[in-house]
């Protein structure tokens, strides 16, 4: 049997590496954010034309949103794990004996604590991407019944786990006790979770972006499609994670302890590279275009973009706004019988006559 990786350096070797996807996260993080306030800066007149301005009304709004919310309190609980694996490394060092005892030590106080940040953070980003899956969905509660009990049992089993090791004796194996049934739980509930919410979100997904023709531009992927590769990867990022947290745990390896402790900073970047990505494809896909032509403003096809970009960012004012339209005065140079030029005008939307 293959010998298993010492549980001192496994540990030390977690603080670089969070550290690394934590950056990223921080970087995720602000991008998302700054999206969703801008996007409810946005003032939206006749015919979509945006207007940015930031003002308080706006940003209540910003406030009250559940994507937003979700993203403030992911920083918080993300931010709170990392700072624990930093607060071991140096306790472990400096203020320990034995480092060895001490990470082995689960019911030592920051240790506790860490765990707690870590199921916070599962239950945040379950309880989001429910949240799309619903919006997604045209709000049917009938479709996120299962995810619902799902998450419900997962706080339940947050809370067991955390209890569980505040109690932990010393020395007893973690993969045999009463907590290994709960990290376990904790484990299959989120993935089915994720795995339930994903499939039927990229499903719906796909069938808007079927009937999206009237928005695509020749030679580029439209922004739905664009959503459905973005939402596919980040929810295949955090499912392959937690399927190797599950098989390291159930192979009763140390390295577990790597990938439990950067599983809260991937739920994260899962979440907010969403936000992040969409906003800026959206952002790209605003700007107008030389030769890009109109795009109709039928409710019929705003209604899948405007759904979609609620889900996915937070918000709903990113659908792909019909253009103005533009008046185009046209020249004629007709010679009467006179041999002089008379000019006449018309307008591609309407008739104006002098």
């Amino acid at each position: 049997m293959a010998k298993d990786a010492p549980l001192v350096s496994t540990s030390l070797a977690t603080v670089p590496i969070e550290s690394a996807l934590f950056g990223t996260f921080l970087l995720l993080s602000a991008i998302s954010i700054y999206a969703m306030i801008k996007a409810d800066g946005r003032d939206t007149p006749r015919y979509g034309h945006a207007v940015n301005s930031v003002s308080s009304a706006s940003l209540a709004r910003t406030f009250k949103r559940p994507a937003f919310i979700v993203a403030i309190a992911l920083l918080i609980t993300v931010t709170g794990h990392w700072i624990c694996t930093f607060m071991r490394l140096f306790l472990a060092i400096l203020h320990s004996e034995d480092p060895l005892v001490f990470y082995a030590t689960l019911s030592e106080p920051t240790e506790v604590i860490k765990t707690g940040f870590l199921m916070a953070s599962l239950v945040l980003g379950d309880s989001m991407i429910i949240y799309r899956l619903w919006v997604v969905w045209d709000r049917r509660w009938a479709i996120v019944i299962f995810p619902l009990l799902s998450v419900t049992g997962l706080v339940v089993a947050g809370i067991g786990i955390t209890y569980q090791f505040a109690i932990f004796p010393e020395g007893h194996d973690v993969f045999a006790s009463e907590a290994g049934r709960w990290i376990t739980s904790d484990t299959v509930l989120t993935l089915c979770t994720n795995v339930y919410c994903s499939v039927l979100i990229a499903w719906r997904i796909w069938n808007m972006s079927k009937g999206s023709s009237p928005f695509a531009v020749t030679g580029k992927v439209n922004v739905v499609t664009k959503s459905l590769i973005v939402f596919i990867e980040s929810a295949a990022l955090y499912a392959i994670w937690t399927i190797l947290f599950l098989a390291t745990y159930q192979s009763r390896t140390n390295m577990q302890f790597f990938v439990v402790d950067c599983w809260p900073v991937m739920a994260g970047i899962s979440f907010m590279s969403i936000n992040a990505r969409i906003f800026l494809s959206m952002e790209a896909n605003n700007k107008p275009k030389h030769g890009s032509g109109s795009i109709p403003s039928n409710p019929r096809y705003l209604a899948p973009y405007t759904a979609h970009s609620e889900a996915m960012v937070g918000h709903n004012n990113y659908p792909l706004n019909p253009i103005d339209p533009v008046a185009v005065t046209i020249s004629h140079i007709v010679e009467n019988d006179q041999d002089h030029p008379s000019t006449r005008k018309g307008e591609l939307w309407g008739s104006d006559h002098d």
